[in-house]
């Protein structure tokens, strides 16, 4: 499946994934990555996969979703300095 030596090595917590086919070679190897707390997928993903994905105790999130919440976030910074 995936070479996982390099996601495992490096204790990543949050992945961005391509498409759905990615998400599934990471579920594959999902046992050998304790560290992923989070996937962000850039194109859509189907529902069954969002469902394999939380029941590894992984969080999903597309893209957009992230970009967001992230100019909510930096939104509300600024607004509250002045």
């Amino acid at each position: 499946m995936v070479d996982c030596r390099l996601l495992f090595s490096a204790k990543m917590e949050l992945v961005l994934c391509e498409d759905e086919s990615k998400v599934k070679k990471l579920l594959g190897d999902s046992s050998q990555l304790p560290g992923i707390k989070t996937l962000v997928h850039l194109h859509p993903v189907s529902e069954e996969i969002t469902k394999a994905v939380e029941a590894v105790g992984w969080q999903i999130v597309s893209f957009a979703e992230m970009e967001a919440s992230t100019k909510l976030f930096v939104d509300s910074i600024f607004y509250s300095f002045s």
